[in-house]
Protein backbone atom coordinates (compact mmCIF):
# COMPACT_ATOMS: atom_id res chain seq x y z
CA UNK A 1 0.00 0.00 0.00
CA UNK A 2 1.19 3.85 -0.23
CA UNK A 3 2.27 5.07 2.40
CA UNK A 4 1.73 8.71 0.84
CA UNK A 5 -1.24 7.92 -0.04
CA UNK A 6 -2.65 7.18 3.24
CA UNK A 7 -0.84 10.10 4.78
CA UNK A 8 -2.57 12.16 2.89
CA UNK A 9 -6.45 10.74 2.86
CA UNK A 10 -5.69 10.52 6.72
CA UNK A 11 -4.77 14.36 7.28
CA UNK A 12 -7.91 14.85 4.68
CA UNK A 13 -9.80 13.22 7.00
CA UNK A 14 -8.27 15.15 9.82
CA UNK A 15 -9.97 18.46 8.55
CA UNK A 16 -13.83 16.85 9.36
CA UNK A 17 -12.22 16.66 13.11
CA UNK A 18 -11.67 19.63 12.89
CA UNK A 19 -8.16 20.03 11.95
CA UNK A 20 -6.84 21.81 9.38
CA UNK A 21 -4.19 20.39 6.34
CA UNK A 22 -1.99 22.65 4.88
CA UNK A 23 -3.14 24.07 1.46
CA UNK A 24 -0.61 21.58 -0.54
CA UNK A 25 -1.84 18.70 0.98
CA UNK A 26 -5.09 19.38 0.69
CA UNK A 27 -4.58 19.83 -3.13
CA UNK A 28 -2.83 16.77 -3.42
CA UNK A 29 -5.76 14.63 -1.88
CA UNK A 30 -8.40 16.65 -4.04
CA UNK A 31 -6.32 15.24 -7.14
CA UNK A 32 -6.62 11.63 -5.92
CA UNK A 33 -9.35 11.68 -3.78
CA UNK A 34 -10.71 8.43 -4.65
CA UNK A 35 -8.06 6.08 -4.72
CA UNK A 36 -6.88 7.49 -1.42
CA UNK A 37 -10.32 7.25 0.05
CA UNK A 38 -10.32 3.93 -1.08
CA UNK A 39 -6.80 2.92 0.52
CA UNK A 40 -7.88 4.62 3.81
CA UNK A 41 -11.63 2.38 4.19
CA UNK A 42 -9.10 -1.00 2.67
CA UNK A 43 -6.34 0.45 5.64
CA UNK A 44 -9.38 0.76 8.11
CA UNK A 45 -11.04 -2.88 7.42
CA UNK A 46 -7.73 -4.55 7.83
CA UNK A 47 -7.12 -3.08 11.04
CA UNK A 48 -10.51 -3.97 12.10
CA UNK A 49 -10.52 -7.17 10.38
CA UNK A 50 -6.81 -8.43 12.42
CA UNK A 51 -6.84 -6.52 16.14
CA UNK A 52 -9.44 -9.01 17.28
CA UNK A 53 -7.66 -11.85 16.32
CA UNK A 54 -4.42 -9.95 18.21
CA UNK A 55 -7.09 -10.00 21.25
CA UNK A 56 -8.46 -13.66 20.98
CA UNK A 57 -4.57 -14.55 22.28
CA UNK A 58 -5.13 -12.90 25.45
CA UNK A 59 -8.56 -13.92 25.97
CA UNK A 60 -8.39 -17.36 27.97
CA UNK A 61 -5.14 -16.31 29.43
CA UNK A 62 -4.22 -12.79 31.03
CA UNK A 63 -0.43 -11.92 30.41
CA UNK A 64 1.43 -11.19 33.21
CA UNK A 65 4.61 -9.76 32.14
CA UNK A 66 5.82 -7.91 28.84
CA UNK A 67 7.70 -10.00 27.16
CA UNK A 68 5.42 -12.56 26.20
CA UNK A 69 3.67 -9.62 24.60
CA UNK A 70 5.93 -7.69 22.70
CA UNK A 71 6.30 -11.09 20.99
CA UNK A 72 2.98 -11.07 19.83
CA UNK A 73 3.02 -7.12 19.38
CA UNK A 74 5.88 -7.54 16.95
CA UNK A 75 4.87 -10.04 15.13
CA UNK A 76 1.54 -7.89 14.41
CA UNK A 77 3.66 -5.03 13.02
CA UNK A 78 6.20 -7.24 10.80
CA UNK A 79 3.28 -8.95 9.22
CA UNK A 80 1.28 -5.29 8.74
CA UNK A 81 4.34 -3.42 7.78
CA UNK A 82 1.62 -0.08 6.95
CA UNK A 83 0.68 0.42 10.51
CA UNK A 84 2.63 2.39 13.04
CA UNK A 85 2.49 0.99 16.76
CA UNK A 86 0.45 -1.46 18.99
CA UNK A 87 -0.12 -1.60 22.80
CA UNK A 88 -1.97 -3.59 25.15
CA UNK A 89 -2.62 -1.38 28.60
CA UNK A 90 -3.81 -3.60 30.92
CA UNK A 91 -6.27 -2.44 33.62
CA UNK A 92 -3.95 -1.48 36.30
CA UNK A 93 -6.82 -3.47 38.52
CA UNK A 94 -5.44 -6.41 36.64
CA UNK A 95 -1.94 -5.43 36.72
CA UNK A 96 -1.01 -3.13 39.84
CA UNK A 97 2.61 -2.77 39.09
CA UNK A 98 1.65 -1.38 35.43
CA UNK A 99 1.78 -3.32 32.39
CA UNK A 100 1.30 -1.77 28.79
CA UNK A 101 4.02 -3.05 26.30
CA UNK A 102 4.08 -0.47 23.33
CA UNK A 103 5.86 -1.51 20.08
CA UNK A 104 6.65 0.99 17.43
CA UNK A 105 8.20 1.52 14.53
CA UNK A 106 11.53 4.13 14.40
CA UNK A 107 13.58 4.61 11.61
CA UNK A 108 15.63 1.62 12.10
CA UNK A 109 13.35 -1.14 12.89
CA UNK A 110 10.83 -1.68 16.00
CA UNK A 111 11.01 -0.36 19.53
CA UNK A 112 9.47 -0.83 23.06
CA UNK A 113 8.21 1.37 25.41
CA UNK A 114 5.98 0.48 28.58
CA UNK A 115 3.75 3.25 28.75
CA UNK A 116 2.78 2.50 32.19
CA UNK A 117 6.35 3.03 33.30
CA UNK A 118 6.48 6.54 30.83
CA UNK A 119 6.78 10.06 32.98
CA UNK A 120 3.79 11.92 33.25
CA UNK A 121 1.90 9.76 31.13
CA UNK A 122 -1.30 7.96 32.66
CA UNK A 123 -2.17 5.45 29.89
CA UNK A 124 -5.93 5.47 31.68
CA UNK A 125 -6.34 9.15 30.81
CA UNK A 126 -5.81 8.62 27.17
CA UNK A 127 -9.02 9.03 25.10
CA UNK A 128 -7.50 6.05 23.18
CA UNK A 129 -7.97 4.21 26.43
CA UNK A 130 -10.70 5.88 28.41
CA UNK A 131 -13.78 6.47 25.38
CA UNK A 132 -13.57 2.43 24.20
CA UNK A 133 -13.62 1.14 28.02
CA UNK A 134 -16.61 3.50 28.79
CA UNK A 135 -18.53 2.81 25.94
CA UNK A 136 -17.65 -1.22 26.25
CA UNK A 137 -17.05 -1.00 22.21
CA UNK A 138 -14.17 -0.60 19.84
CA UNK A 139 -13.39 2.91 18.11
CA UNK A 140 -11.27 5.20 16.19
CA UNK A 141 -9.60 8.76 17.73
CA UNK A 142 -9.85 11.82 16.09
CA UNK A 143 -6.39 12.65 15.13
CA UNK A 144 -3.83 13.97 17.81
CA UNK A 145 -0.11 14.07 18.46
CA UNK A 146 1.04 11.27 21.24
CA UNK A 147 3.16 12.76 23.35
CA UNK A 148 5.26 10.46 25.84
CA UNK A 149 3.73 7.17 23.30
CA UNK A 150 4.07 7.20 19.80
CA UNK A 151 5.66 10.87 19.53
CA UNK A 152 3.86 11.59 16.30
CA UNK A 153 0.39 12.54 15.04
CA UNK A 154 -1.79 9.43 14.78
CA UNK A 155 -4.80 8.08 14.80
CA UNK A 156 -6.19 5.18 17.20
CA UNK A 157 -8.15 2.19 16.97
CA UNK A 158 -8.97 0.82 20.24
CA UNK A 159 -10.48 -2.57 21.11
CA UNK A 160 -11.82 -3.08 24.97
CA UNK A 161 -10.32 -6.89 25.63
CA UNK A 162 -12.10 -8.84 27.95
CA UNK A 163 -10.05 -11.78 29.57
CA UNK A 164 -11.82 -14.45 32.03
CA UNK A 165 -14.79 -12.88 31.87
CA UNK A 166 -13.86 -9.29 32.79
CA UNK A 167 -11.92 -6.29 31.52
CA UNK A 168 -8.86 -6.62 30.81
CA UNK A 169 -7.73 -3.63 29.11
CA UNK A 170 -7.25 -1.80 25.78
CA UNK A 171 -5.43 -3.39 22.48
CA UNK A 172 -4.44 -0.55 19.76
CA UNK A 173 -3.18 0.05 16.56
CA UNK A 174 -1.69 3.54 15.65
CA UNK A 175 -1.86 4.45 11.97
CA UNK A 176 0.95 7.55 11.48
CA UNK A 177 -0.56 10.81 9.96
CA UNK A 178 2.74 12.28 9.64
CA UNK A 179 4.42 9.95 6.79
CA UNK A 180 4.89 7.14 9.28
CA UNK A 181 5.40 4.58 9.23
CA UNK A 182 8.97 5.08 8.34
CA UNK A 183 11.20 2.13 7.22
Amino acid sequence: MNRLKVCTVVLCMSSAFGCASSPSVQSTADAGSDTTITSVAALEAQVEAKLPVVASQFSSTAPTSADPIYVILDKYLTDNPEFYGITLAVDPSRAPAGLAPYSYRTATGLAHKDLSKVAGYDFTNQDWYAKPKAAGAASWSAPYFDTGGGDINMVTYSLPVVSGGSFLGILTTDLGIDGRPAK
